[in-house]
């Protein structure tokens, strides 16, 4: 016992002599010497070397040595580290929001009503408080914090948040109030579990994304557009979902809601992506229309994205261009001539559900793909699944494509589509086109992939899991149910055609009545004299 006892102080020390060894390199830098005689101020302390209460100190006048004042501000430096820090807002490194340091000059208002914001610069933070006639002062930068429940109503002017200039959203129900054009140029930053709405108060409201500008929505963060105003993208704007699929409670949401626009500047191309979810509700509107201009709008552009689309509340994705978005030269993996609105669900995995009234309409110069980018075919896209149901509402017219590529693949297994149309509606007028973008023809033949004429009240797939986009494109525009392997459709020529199950395309005589399929999968008919006619593999008509 008393070797350990022996041992265990003299571990003590030469603990304390290395310290003190150290501590006096630390402070080698004052002009100190270590026999230098110092009058301080000091105070009481017991034997641990801990401040006793105020009521106990003892102010005195004592001579030290400088190596114990070394001592003293060594220690006290190290104390001031090991204090745990105060929860100030710059200290947090890892939040998305950038608010003023500590030692920034700052406007703070808590729990007030109605204070004027007009001409607003540096640094202010709104806290449950509402800001009336908010305007930006063109001397300076701004950097403005709504947190907790605050409002800032913008004055009814065009309000520019220019580049350099930031607004942070901070916990829940925060909210602009747009009446004439807010033009976002700067930085709108949302922290982890924020909320802002951006209300649209008169028609002619609207907000505009300029051209390069990211918007980050952190996990459980929502991003609503309220009103019925207008919200535009301009090229390469973008909102960024960062949400993690291990977590899809809480997803970051981009919502355009109570009759609010989302549209795309001209000839712009605006850009969703990351992992999250886009709700279009209460007769909000996804307009992608063209007329004179090509406007698209690209979802996903990476394998990690993972976006879910709702539209409900008879809200609408509405794609049309003002001409017909038909390839001209037969298929190519150029986009169609014209000027066309286009969504392109591209490089990702995506969802798409329709219901309560939710509407997708493709018309004239409409274009909707999935598993593509402006047709050019990836390996890395995925629709997961199509629900139009219940009460969703399809509309594919004249002059209106929707193309399907091949899902992406693992191994050599193709991964599957799940499409439901519970109790939708299926309408269109028979002109629109459905195409099937192949990857790879299969040799000895010519290019797989196929287009013809949407056939409006197909139900042969409903409630139907397991498809693959072809299946679906196959199903579209079919005019013979009676066949499982080939289809029976109309191409963007007016031309009746049967495509076999080996991809051979074969024109069809109109006057033959289809009868069904050997084993082998050619098609079996008769002609208009009663003679037996066979559709064979190898194309030809016998």
């Amino acid at each position: 016992m008393k070797k350990r006892k022996s041992s265990f102080f003299l571990q003590r020390i030469l603990h304390k002599f290395f310290v003190l060894f150290f501590l006096l390199l630390f402070y080698s830098s004052n002009n100190l010497k270590t026999n230098d005689l110092i009058i301080i101020e000091t105070t009481k302390v017991d034997g641990y070397n801990n401040v006793k209460n105020s009521k106990d100190l003892t102010k005195s006048r004592k001579k030290q040595t400088a190596l114990h004042l070394i001592y003293q501000k060594a220690k006290e430096k190290l104390d001031s580290l090991l204090k745990p820090e105060k929860n100030s807002k710059k200290d947090i490194q890892y939040r998305a929001v950038d608010l003023p340091s500590n030692d920034a000059k700052i406007a703070q208002y808590s729990n007030i009503s109605n204070i004027d914001l007009a001409d607003s610069t540096g640094n202010i933070i709104l806290y449950k408080t509402t800001a009336d006639n908010f305007s930006i002062s063109s001397s300076g930068s701004l950097n403005l914090t709504l947190e907790q429940g605050s409002t800032l109503k913008l004055k009814d002017e065009a309000v520019t948040l220019e580049s350099g200039d930031v607004i942070n959203i901070v916990g829940k129900n925060n909210f602009i109030e747009v009446p004439n054009t807010f033009n976002i140029n700067g930085s709108l930053l949302f922290d982890t579990n924020s909320q802002l709405t951006i209300k649209l108060t008169t028609d002619d409201a609207q907000v505009v994304i300029a051209d390069g500008v990211v918007i980050d929505l952190e996990s459980n963060t929502e991003f609503k557009i309220s009103g019925d105003g207008l919200i535009t993208f301009g090229d390469g704007s973008t909102i960024n979902l960062k949400g993690n699929t291990s977590s899809p409670k809480l997803y970051p949401s981009f919502i355009i809601d109570a009759f609010a626009t989302l549209s795309i500047d001209n000839s712009a191309t605006g850009i969703i992506k990351g992992i999250g979810k886009i709700i279009v509700q209460d007769g909000g509107v996804i307009d992608v229309r063209g007329y004179g201009y090509n406007k698209s709008l690209k979802v996903g552009i990476s394998t990690t994205d993972d976006i879910d689309f709702y539209i409900k509340g008879k809200a609408m994705i509405r794609l049309e261009g003002g001409d017909s978005s038909y390839r001209t030269a037969g298929y190519s993996y150029a986009p169609p001539t014209g000027n066309y609105g286009n969504i392109s669900f591209g490089t990702g995995k995506f969802s798409l559900t329709l219901k309560q009234g939710g509407i997708l309409y493709i018309g004239d110069g409409g274009w909707l793909e999935f598993g593509s980018v402006l047709s050019e075919p990836t390996s890395s896209g995925h629709l997961k699944k199509i629900d139009f149901g219940p009460d969703g509402n399809f509309y594919l017219n004249t002059g209106g494509l929707l193309s399907l590529a091949d899902n992406d693949f693992v191994g050599s297994s193709q991964l599957t589509t799940i499409w439901i149309s519970d109790d939708a509606k299926l309408l269109g007028d028979k002109g629109g086109l459905v195409e099937y973008i192949a990857r790879a023809p299969n040799p000895g033949f010519n290019y797989q992939g196929f287009e013809g004429t949407f056939q409006s009240g197909n139900f042969a797939f409903k409630n139907t899991s397991g498809l693959i986009p072809k299946d679906i494109a196959k199903k579209l525009i079919n005019q013979n149910t009676t066949l499982v392997t080939a289809i029976l459709y109309t191409d963007s020529t007016g031309t009746k055609k049967i495509r076999l199950k080996n991809g051979a395309k074969i024109n069809f005589v109109t006057t033959d009545t289809i009868v069904g399929e050997d084993s082998s999968g050619n098609v079996l008919a008769r002609s208009d004299r009663g003679r037996r006619v066979i559709y064979k593999l190898n194309g030809t008509r016998v």
